[in-house]
Order: C-alpha cells, then structure tokens, then sequence
C-alpha cells in the first residue's frame, strides 16, 4: 500500500500526488537546436503525445563550466564542453513568448533552470521549479528556489540517499515542502538495469515526499510503467522531432510516436492499478451472483426434518435465488425445516425453524500482536462496519498502521484479538480517555450474528477492574444490543468529532456469560 499521508501538490491547476494521475513531463531540454519554430513544434509534440507538461532548459555556459572544462568524454565530441553549452543556450527573450505558446495549447510550461539568475528569470512564467541533478546538492541554488514558494522537482542522479536527504533538508529549511523527488540515473541512455526504479520508493518512505522518475533510458515504455506502478506521481522523459537531429540530447530522446506510446501505456496501467481497496468491482457483479455457491437441498427435505450433511450440497448458484452461504449452513446443521423443500431448490434461514436457546459461544481473548496489524485493519476499514462507525471515512493503510503500533505501545490501552472455535474473529479494545476506560469492539463480518460479540464484551470485563464506558453511534443497533446484554446500561449522548453518539456504562457487577439466543 502507498504512503497515503503524503500531501499531494499544486502545479498551476493539477493536483500531483498519490492518489491522482501521474504527472507527465515531456522534456524538450535544448532540443530545439536553437530554432523558435523548433521549438513551437516540440510544445505541438508533447500536446499531441497527451503530456502535462513540456519542459525546457536555460543556462548560462559561464554560471556552469569555468572556459577551461576541457571536452567531455561521453559526448565524444572534440570541442570544450564550455562551447558546447555556449552554443546550446536559449535566449532569455523565447521564454514569455514559449510560456504563452503552451498555455495557449493547455499544456502545462517548466524550465530547468541552472543558477539563482535563471530561476529569476523563470519566475514570472512557471508553476513549479526544476532543479537537474547536477545541482541538487548546489544549496544556495535550491535555497533560493524554495524561497520562491512554488514547488520544486529534483533529480537526483549521480546523488547518493545521504546527499538526497541534504536537499530535501535544505528546501524543509527554507520553508518550503512542496518537492518531488525523481529516481535518475545519469547516464545517456542509460541501460535499463541501471534504472533502479525501486530508489522511489525507499526516497518516499525514508523522507515521506512524493517521488518519480526521470528516466534516461531508450526504452519508451519499461522503465516509466514500472515507475508508474511502484508509485511515481511524476515522469519526465526526453523527447525530439528526430533521432538524426544533431546534439548531445537527441539519440537517446524518444521520437513522437514513442511519447505518445509511452503516455498511453501509462495511463493504462493506471486504470489496472485501480484504488488498492480490496472490493467487488461491478463488473464482477453477474459472476459473484451466479458462481458463487450457496446451499442446496439434495433430494426433498420434509418439514420437521435436520438440516444435515446428508440433505444438503454446497453448489454455484447459476440462475437461483442465493440461499445459506456454506459457512452458514455448516452452522445451521441440527436445525428443523419449517418447510418441505424440494430437490436442488436454495436453502435459506428463512427456511428454518426459530433456533433453540443455545449456549454462549466460547471465546478466548489474547493480547493483539504485531502479526494482528493486517487483520485488524480488513475488520475495521470493512464497508459494513465503516457505514456504522462514528467516522465513516476508509482507514487509510498507513494511517492504520501509525495507530496499530501506537495502541500496541500505549500502556493505557489494551488491545484484545477475539478468537471463537480456533479462528480470530474480532477485537475488544479498552483504552484509558481522560478519566474513564472506554471499550471499543469490531467483528469480522463472518462473526456478526452468532453472540460472539457479547461474549467477548463479557470476558473483557471481567478481566478489567473498573468502570467502563461504550461510545455507539445511532446507527450501530448491532452493538448497541451487544453492549445491553452485556450489562451495559444507557446513560445518555455525547458529541464525538461532530457526532451525537449513545454512551452505555457497564453496570457494577456484569452479568455472568449465560444462554445467547440466535440474534
């Protein structure tokens, strides 16, 4: 599950973060070999492709290299990398006329920029800074982005964690936490097994900010999908008219029909991702009704009859009515048919004759373990208890996750798993509030409806010493009965997070566990 509590960030009018669609930077760098019209052609591009963005670079060749760099080695070519960077600079006068260009087309515009005068020069024009990796660890420059109060984007090639961390620390200090982190290996292309596309999420989790990738590699479409799925919210990926175009950032580009397959792909392994909330999808509706079994009866059952294994047969419902579940009708062995029912006709606990007064069910308490975390929450976040809940909303993973381990280590709460016929089948938490001890309980779904639930609420309190108080919404008459049988009167309301609740009291001497009718 994904770092939820990551805030998400404003770019110009799209919202980046990780519950929403990755953020797509189509960069055209110095690729316009500088031509105006190139350059116009290469916003055109990345509309075209679908992008969010299109990025451009300005620097200045004396603000990067001293004039006695000496030549680059990977650019094999034999000129001093100072004049190559020379002849490659855009003139600051293409920016407000670039700017408006890609506004007019609906596309987002950014610009690396390279030192404190570029970012100046930038201002007036972009959503949200750009910082290459070659200065993330150039402080004074990332300083003086973050004052700007806009989002920053970073790559972090060549960059180790230690000197990510600095980064992210020095725009944190500035005030300033809307950053992105991207993944990035420099190298150009870069091989695919040089990507390391799993650093985004270690950079996510270490640092709790928001990551991508800014991929190098040749491919158009592995390196960004699986980015894409690991969580990137951002993807920035070089791009051109054409790979036979001269310049250092051409080769290794990506050409328009390639962009666009990469955008595509993308955006179909979002729709595959989906929510990450486990649930039926409406598509499967049909199939849950009519594959799913249910009980049958396997010859005539008379009225007066047992239900038993040797009348009944668990099969895929097709086009009947659902009866009993199998777990269900496990259960409802020994019980009298109120009806005849006829062969292979669904069984149903209407079918049934009111049950016999039977025993409470027996049920074990235990302290809640680490292990305990993942099915605490599926019990919790499940939609039915939810709907009852004095907050609606679905537990975010991670947020659960901060809480489980925080009543674990709470010694003011005490945190029981309830477990009935070898399985666990719910929780009963009593938690120290102020001056009294509240008791909270949840239930897997498979366990509501058998008194499971009063017989828990029965042992824990007779393992707490002391008063106890329940906290029920209006809407939960389940709990509310379990709590009355338990022994716990209603004393009045109470506003709970802008919610008028029932507040139930334990009486002073609980009832002993006795017989548990079927509701």
């Amino acid at each position: 599950m994904m770092e939820r509590s990551i805030p998400s960030i404003l770019i110009g009018q799209r919202r980046v973060g990780l519950d929403e669609g990755c953020y797509v930077i189509a960069e055209a760098g110095s690729n316009h070999n500088g031509s105006l019209e190139q350059a116009y052609r290469l916003i055109d591009v990345a509309v075209e492709a679908g992008a969010d963005a299109v990025k451009f670079q300005i620097f200045r060749a004396s603000a990067l290299y001293p004039p006695t760099a000496g030549k680059s080695d990977y650019l094999g070519d034999e000129r001093n990398i100072f004049d190559i960077i020379k002849s490659m600079e855009m003139p600051p006068e293409w920016l407000p006329k670039l700017a408006e260009y890609a506004r007019g087309k609906g596309i987002g515009f950014m610009a690396s920029a390279f030192d404190e005068a570029s970012t100046d020069l930038l201002d007036p024009y972009v959503d949200a800074y750009k910082c290459a990796s070659y200065e993330m660890t150039h402080a004074p420059l990332l300083r003086h982005m973050a004052s700007k109060g806009k989002p920053i984007v970073f790559s972090t090639g060549t960059a180790s964690l230690v000197e990510v961390g600095e980064a992210i620390e020095v725009v944190r200090a500035a005030g300033n936490d809307q950053m992105i982190a991207l993944q990035c290996t420099a190298a150009y292309p870069a091989p695919l097994e040089s990507i390391n596309a799993r650093a985004l999420v270690t950079m996510r989790e270490v640092f709790g900010v928001l990551t991508g990738l800014s991929d190098h590699s040749r491919d158009a479409v592995a390196a960004p999908v699986t980015a894409v799925a690991l969580g990137a919210v951002v993807i920035e990926k070089h791009y051109t008219l054409s790979n036979r175009l001269p310049g250092p950032d051409h080769a290794f580009a990506l050409e328009p029909h390639e962009l666009t397959e990469m955008i595509r792909r993308i955006r179909e392994v979002e729709r595959a991702l989906g929510t990450g909330r486990k649930e039926v999808h409406e598509v499967e509706e049909e199939l849950r009704a009519f594959a799913r079994r249910t009980v049958f009866s396997s010859r005539r059952i008379e009225p007066g009859e047992s239900l038993s294994a040797e009348n009944t047969i668990m099969l895929r419902a097709g086009k009947h009515r659902h009866g009993m579940s199998p777990r269900q009708g496990v259960e409802a062995f020994g019980r009298k048919v109120a009806r005849a029912i006829e062969p292979y006709e669904p069984v149903s606990l209407e079918d049934l004759a009111p049950a016999p007064t039977r025993a409470a069910p027996a049920v074990t308490l235990r302290k809640a373990e680490r292990r305990d975390e993942g099915r605490v929450w599926v019990w919790n976040d499940e939609p039915g208890a939810r709907r009852v809940s004095i907050s609606k909303e679905p537990i975010p993973w991670e947020a659960h996750k901060a809480w489980f381990a925080a009543r674990l280590a709470d010694p003011g709460t005490t945190l029981w798993i309830v477990e009935s016929g070898g399985e666990a089948a719910g929780t009963v938490r009593i938690e120290r509030r102020g001056e009294e001890d509240q008791i909270s309980i949840a239930l897997a779904p498979s366990a509501r409806g058998r008194g499971i639930g009063v017989a828990a609420i029965l042992e824990a309190t007779r393992l707490h010493e002391g008063w106890l108080v329940a906290l029920v919404s209006f809407e939960n008459t389940a709990s509310a009965r379990a709590f009355e049988r338990a022994g716990f009167g209603r004393v009045g309301t109470r506003d709970v997070q802008g919610t008028t609740v029932v507040v139930y009291a334990r009486a002073a001497r609980p009832p002993a566990a006795e017989a548990l009718d079927e509701r």
